[in-house]
């Protein structure tokens, strides 16, 4: 659906799969008591919980595998094997879990295996010479074919266990590949047949025989129908003019009968791939050729490259067979060079992942890899966007067979090897051998995250040459500076010269890369002072975290007892949060770092944060305990109030000692926090600054008049400040900067108890306006180079919850400003029993599990744009949208907007069409009900209208639904079917009140 929203876009956007730095994490082969082994195809399924991949194959003599050490006996020349492997969660790695023999003194072959849709059934094809038994004592058994004839079957065992089930013989005809549909009837491939179909129990129902030009079928996939059975699409090689060489899909009904045949050809000979169906149901498959000239139906697959080497294609089809993209997999250097893909694999995503082979020099990414009689895995992104290749290392021979994907970053390759040299797989080595089998797996490297890395606005550099230089940096390539030590993936180009006026009239551009980078470089991208990088975020769903803290527990209800839990709602609109205090540190390197919704600004040696220091003060971070603390319970994984909302940390570090740092720090702190706020970048950001530090004797507020003019500009420019009461057990008035919290922007915030009392320790008064439990609080810290945690006591702590509770209603309410924002915060986000301390009783903060409420409004919006027409029809930025349209839709009513709206057809699979459209996130209630649904702010009601003859609109009788994720939350979609709806038309009406 994003893709969607930005199609109009796509001239200047290039869009890459979302993958994160991948690398091998794993790989195994079978022992050297085999003279010969391979495993021909692997499957997984991705919703599992546990990732097993499933892989079959066929070896000589005897197979030992990790996980197996008694091994398996053969008598035959070879014997068919199944093995699942699970990830070792002792040792690490993977292993084999289970195994499924088929044996017989002839040969026994397993070309392809596929899985259950809903079942835990497996299905394995292949061929047989001789009687064959599949297992021991199964009964389950083929008898001799006679006369030596080699003859095809369909197997059935269970996948969890690897017990056989059931055979099937299919006499001539030997399966090459095999697919299944919802109901589990299977579908066939092989000489003599296009394609054969049969019940789950291996009952005939239909074929369709091959054309006489038929070199060899190689896969066979199938596709749901709306009636529960499936259409099937095969991938064929067959004969052309001249003894050519051409490629053919061919797709079936679900009765069988033909509905197109497509042909993919070259005056060359091109090679069939593999072939898959994505879970959004388009069809993809690969194909190999010599010759630039290769064309779908005529339109070539892609630009001619320089070299007329053997290259791999991946074409994308609609179920109609149209083109959706097509794209070259990575380009040969020499003409010597020769790639083939044998087989392919969706993940849930709709990326393609290829095996591939290939010898010679090939570019991908800017880097060259040379093929020695190498394999690996290529994967091509929803878009048609090669983004990753890894591959195998050695002299030996590797050819990979089969991939199965689990997700973007989890996949599996299996084949076999063969010479007497090693061959690796990034780190794990496998010893070499003439004939053995193997399977490597891939992970996402940890420790890394998102960044957008864009050119900075005093660089004159040409945006082409920019994109370029970038790219090899971030690509590793040798020579460049600064150098980073592992390749970034990236996943976005953005190339927009000159697209806004700056204030002082420059012009304005948004020109780099978005790119999944290791934490590690982001310093040394940084600090080279060449680029912008900011964080791209990542949504995640929302949760509870239980057992949890009682000091989470006591927000979602102020009367909870043993055992906690709190729960906290998924946000989805940016926050920035200023931390004064000490510097922080992110505990075991990936505790802060787990949290993909968290950007943490200002990376330096020891940790993060811009110190504030003279020139006679430690230059580097002298402690991050406390900083890290507070920041553990704002946004922490485990122990935070808000970890699922989405928010960019810039810390001040006022602390050059241990324990003390001076008024003037934290003077300078809160002024360059407010110039920051005010800065251009995020001046539209909404935002609330952190103050743990107080005075430790009294002082009056004469004494700090800097200080009180810092905090009143804070209030001036509405940007709300959270701070602690302090713990002196005293009179906040007698405190600094408690003393000055009386000001409407200021958020004073005392301790509690666990059982709900007054703490002894903080500090109390008028000032304070709200208290959060301040004893025993359970933070995040650092022992021995992990992470842990301890007991924390102190009104800092409070503050720190308030602000995450606050952090979480203003993502709710992102047009309210300073007091608007705190007076609505105090009246909506407390318990309804206060705590009682002196004359005073006092609101307890709550954070809620459900969204916080939507406060804020139209006017609101105006208000924040300072906006000189807020009327509905208003349009200060002279676009073609007006204000209403403009507060709806989510653009910026200050700057025009040139593209279309995304109101569109997101899928169409007859007679059922697909449409949506985009809106504020936080505008959206899910509570709404139709056909004119008032909107999350109480006050805006949007229609979706439809016509037969543009004169009338109508409401629409639909029901619009959200996405899922933050992603696709905001957009909104609906059904209908074609076959019965009158209407053509269709539009968005908005009406305020």
């Amino acid at each position: 659906m994003l893709r969607k929203v930005l199609f109009s876009l796509a001239l200047s956007t290039i869009f890459l799969p979302a993958s994160e730095i991948v690398e091998w994490d794993f790989a195994l082969s079978s022992g050297r008591d085999s003279p010969k082994a391979t495993f021909t195809a692997v499957e997984n399924r991705p919703n599992a919980s546990v990732p097993h991949a499933y892989a079959c194959g066929f070896f000589q003599e005897s197979l030992t595998l990790p996980g197996m050490p008694n091994g398996l006996k053969s008598e035959s020349e070879f014997d068919g094997v199944v093995a699942r492997f699970s990830p070792d969660l002792t040792a690490g790695g993977w292993k084999a879990t289970w195994t499924a023999q088929a044996h017989s003194k002839g040969d026994v072959i397993f070309n392809d295996l596929v899985l259950g849709e809903d079942t835990n059934l497996i299905y394995v094809a292949g061929s047989y010479r001789e009687e064959v038994f599949f297992g021991d004592n199964t009964g389950v058994y083929l008898p001799n074919p006679g006369n030596g004839n080699i003859e095809g079957f369909v197997a059935k065992l269970h996948l969890l266990s690897g017990t056989w089930l059931d055979v099937y013989p299919m006499g001539d005809v030997i399966p090459q590949s095999v697919a299944i549909d919802s109901a589990d009837s299977f579908y066939i491939t092989g000489p003599g047949k296009l394609a054969i179909k049969f019940d789950d129990e291996g009952n005939y129902i239909w074929d369709v025989g091959a054309q006489g030009d038929t070199i060899e079928h190689h896969h066979i996939a199938t596709r749901p129908a709306p009636n529960g059975e499936a259409f099937s699409y095969v991938l064929s090689t067959r004969l052309s003019s001249g003894d050519g060489r051409d490629v053919w899909l061919s797709a079936l009904a679900p009765d069988g009968s033909p509905i197109w045949e497509k042909i993919t050809a070259s005056p060359s000979h091109d090679l069939a791939g593999g072939l898959g169906v994505s879970k959004q149901g388009y069809i993809s498959f690969s194909v190999a050729s010599s010759n630039q000239n290769i064309a779908y139906e005529g339109k070539r697959l892609a630009e001619p490259s320089n070299t007329n080497a053997q290259e791999v294609y991946v074409v994308r089809l609609r179920p109609d067979s149209s083109l959706v993209w097509s794209t070259r997999a990575a380009v040969a250097d020499r003409s010597v060079s020769k790639m083939l893909s044998t087989d392919l694999a969706h993940d849930p995503r709709g990326n393609v992942h290829l095996a591939v082979n290939f010898e010679g020099p090939f570019t991908f990414e800017g880097r060259t890899r040379d093929g020695k009689g190498e394999t690996g895995i290529l994967s091509v992104g929803d878009g048609g966007v090669p983004y990753h290749f890894l591959e195998s290392q050695g002299d030996a021979y590797a050819t990979g067979r089969g991939v199965a994907a689990y997700s973007r970053e989890e996949q599996v390759l299996v084949g076999d090897y063969q010479g007497n040299s090693d061959i690796t797989f990034g780190y794990h080595t496998l010893p070499g051998d003439p004939g053995r089998l193997f399977a490597a797996f891939t992970k996402k490297i940890p420790g890394q995250s998102c960044f957008i890395v864009r050119q900075p606005e005093n660089d004159n550099t040409p945006p082409a040459q920019f994109l370029a230089n970038l790219k090899a940096v971030l690509q590793s390539e040798p020579g460049v500076t600064p150098q980073i030590s592992t390749p970034a993936e990236i996943y976005r180009e953005f190339n927009y010269p000159n697209v806004a006026i700056g204030p002082t009239g420059a012009s304005l551009g948004v020109v780099g890369y978005a790119a999944f980078i290791s934490l590690q470089d982001i310093d040394a991208l940084e600090s080279s002072g060449l680029y912008l990088v900011e964080e791209d975020f990542e949504l995640f769903r929302s949760g509870t975290t239980s057992p949890a803290p009682y000091n989470l527990a006591k927000l979602n209800d102020s009367s909870a007892s043993p055992p906690y839990s709190y729960s906290f709602p998924e946000m989805c609109q940016a926050v920035r949060f200023y931390l004064i205090d000490t510097a922080i540190s992110d505990p075991g390197g990936n505790y802060f770092a787990s949290n993909s919704k968290l950007t943490i600004l200002d990376p330096v040696d020891g940790g993060y944060g811009e110190l504030i220091r003279s020139d006679s003060d430690t230059a580097g971070i002298v402690t991050s305990e406390h900083g890290t603390n507070l920041l553990s319970l704002v946004v922490g994984p485990d122990e935070g109030v808000a970890p699922d909302t989405p928010i960019t940390t810039k810390v001040y570090d006022i602390y050059p000692t241990l324990g003390t740092a001076r008024a003037s720090s934290l003077i300078d702190a809160i002024l360059l926090a407010l110039e920051d706020r005010l800065s251009i970048a995020n001046e539209l950001t909404p935002a609330v600054m952190l103050i743990a530090s107080n005075t430790i004797s009294p002082t009056s507020p004469e004494e700090l008049p800097a200080l009180e003019i810092a905090l009143q500009a804070c209030c001036d420019a509405q940007f709300p400040v959270v701070m602690s009461a302090g713990n002196n057990g005293a009179l906040a008035a007698d405190y600094a900067p408690a003393q000055f919290a009386n000001r409407p922007c200021i958020i004073c915030t005392g301790g509690s108890t666990e059982a709900g009392a007054f703490s002894g320790m903080s500090n109390s008064g008028a000032e304070l306006k709200l208290v959060a439990p301040g004893e025993n609080l359970t933070v995040a810290t650092e022992f021995g180079g992990a992470k842990s945690t301890t007991l924390f006591s102190g009104t800092s702590g409070s503050a720190a919850l308030a602000a995450g509770a606050l952090l979480q209603f203003q993502s709710s309410n992102p047009w309210l400003r300073g007091s608007d924002l705190v007076n609505s915060f105090i009246a909506h986000c407390v318990h309804a029993d206060t705590i009682n301390h002196g004359t005073l009783n006092y609101k307890q903060v709550a954070a809620s599990a459900a969204r916080p409420p939507c406060v804020t409004g139209y006017l609101h919006w105006t208000s924040w744009f300072d906006l000189l027409d807020t009327s509905y029809e208003g349009n200060d930025d002279g676009d073609l949208y007006n204000n209403l349209q403009e507060y709806v839709f989510d653009f910026d009513p200050t700057e025009a907007d040139h593209y279309p709206h995304g109101f569109g057809i997101d899928g169409y699979s007859p007679p059922m069409l697909e449409m949506g459209f985009p809106i504020a996130w936080w505008l959206w209630d899910t509570t709404a009900t139709g056909p004119t649904y008032l909107l999350h702010d109480g006050a805006t009601k949007l229609t979706v209208t439809s016509s037969t003859d543009l004169e009338n609109f109508p409401p629409a009788s639909v029901t619009l639904t959200p996405g899922v994720g933050c992603d696709f939350q905001s957009y909104l979609s609906f059904t209908i079917d074609t076959s019965l709806a009158a209407e053509k038309f269709f539009r968005i009406e908005l009406k305020g009140m």
